[in-house]
């Protein structure tokens, strides 16, 4: 164990013998599973020299919904905690690699309290990469943040790669403070094992956020008398997290501030995009990963029976809000509609043309979960999108007077003109009354 090497170009790191480790910094309440700690060869510590004199509480959470809203009680239970944590002047205890680890420890740095950030077995290089990363995607400052990983001769799997996390979370430390624990989960069973826990800021759920144009969907019943000729429309959707190009801190600031919500819902990332003024090529989902926007000539009627969650994307296929220029624009800038066909069209297809190509899947099997890699999806027959893409990116603000954003609701429309100076209609209202 001690022949590792850590390339480290942002702090030093020190690798502890386990039998060093162990008495100095272990609370004797509890006590690692044997067959685990016996996998344990040493600890590699980077960043904040480790003092084995402070006080360490560790504030517990349950991996959470991916959907997540600012009014959600754990959100503010986590801040209580971790308040809580500075006034006693104690050192936060976290993890890394969820919604709710991230968060204690992007809050625990904001307010200034020593950070202790305890990360699974990985190789060198990994555990070095995600000390810079998070560094980075939390603000976190170096000074006062240390990061502990276990070392092992041994590969495991992931669910025994994080037992090993999360017991070494509680044994380093001397309080627990459970924020949310999932009923029946792992942290749930470890916690029964321990003495000291203070529930004081434990909350029983993890939330339920409902998208805005879910929970009031009559604006649906009025899109059947739209009149919609001649535009291409690229839907968008929200996202949970960090838009792309933003960091975690960036998306937590706005999550801490916001009163009510996902900040980052559709409305929002509509304003996002249209606000830099560039609708962005994406190539993550295309062949090659040629960067491409997306369009269909569809209706808002006919788009919106086809708006699905896609279980495997965990996230909604698009969501009733949209970009719309007129289909003779985009033409004459390169736009062309899809090419179809089976798998093996695509090696047939021209380097130019092969940006264009999308797989035509089948009416067959639509209900029957099939495999496609190692996930599983649905059959479905693409070409009942009728889509039309466009290589690389759009200057909305040369087009301004051609673009037209869409919002589910005459509410929602009227918010977006303040904000933008294009062109905004409802699907509440329709195409002229916007």
């Amino acid at each position: 164990m001690t022949g590792i090497k850590l390339q480290n170009t942002i702090m030093n790191s020190v690798i502890l013998p386990w039998k060093e480790c162990s008495p100095s910094f272990a609370n004797p309440d509890f006590e690692i599973e044997s067959h685990l700690s016996e996998m344990i060869g040493g600890m590699v510590s980077a960043g904040m020299t480790l003092r084995a004199d402070c006080e360490r509480c560790l504030i517990l959470m349950s991996r959470l919904p991916r959907k997540v809203s600012a009014e959600e009680p754990w959100l503010d239970s986590v801040r209580h905690a971790v308040t809580f944590v500075v006034e006693n002047n104690w050192t936060v205890i976290s993890s890394a690699g969820s919604l709710g680890w991230d968060y204690i420890s992007w809050y625990a740095g904001r307010l200034g309290a020593n950070v202790w950030i305890v990360l699974p077995p990985m190789t060198a290089s990994e555990f070095t990469e995600e000390c810079e990363r998070l560094l980075i995607r939390l603000r976190l400052n170096k000074d006062r943040t240390s990061f502990l990983m276990p070392l092992i001769d041994s590969k495991l799997k992931k669910a025994d790669r994080l037992g090993i996390r999360d017991q070494l979370c509680l044994s380093f430390s001397n309080h627990r403070l459970p924020v949310y624990l999932r009923r029946n989960g792992n942290l749930e069973s470890l916690i029964e094992r321990v003495k000291a826990v203070d529930s004081r800021f434990q909350v029983d759920s993890a939330g339920d956020c409902i998208e805005s144009w879910r929970r009031d969907s009559s604006w649906m019943a009025e899109t059947e008398n739209m009149q919609w000729e001649g535009y291409l429309i690229h839907w968008t959707r929200g996202t949970y997290g960090a838009w792309k190009g933003e960091i975690e801190a960036d998306y937590f600031d706005t999550l801490t501030s916001a009163h009510s919500g996902n900040p980052r819902d559709g409305f929002a990332t509509l304003d996002h995009i249209t606000g830099t003024g560039i609708l962005r090529g994406e190539g993550r989902m295309i062949r090659d990963g040629v960067p491409v926007i997306s369009f269909s000539s569809l209706s808002p009627v006919e788009a919106i029976k086809k708006i699905e969650f896609r279980a495997t994307l965990r996230r909604w296929s698009f969501e009733p809000y949209g970009i719309a220029l007129p289909r003779e624009t985009l033409e004459r800038f390169g736009t062309k509609r899809v090419i179809y066909g089976d798998k093996e069209l695509f090696n047939r297809l021209s380097p130019e043309d092969r940006p264009f190509y999308q797989y035509q899947g089948s009416d067959e099997s639509v209900d029957k979960p099939i495999r496609a890699g190692n996930m599983k999806t649905t059959a479905k027959n693409w070409r009942k999108e009728d889509e039309w893409r466009i290589v690389g990116d759009i200057d909305l603000m040369s087009l301004k007077d051609e673009v037209l954003l869409i919002t589910p609701t005459e509410e929602e429309a009227e918010r977006m003109r303040k904000l933008q100076p294009y062109k905004v209609c409802s699907l509440e209202r329709g195409l002229n009354e916007g």
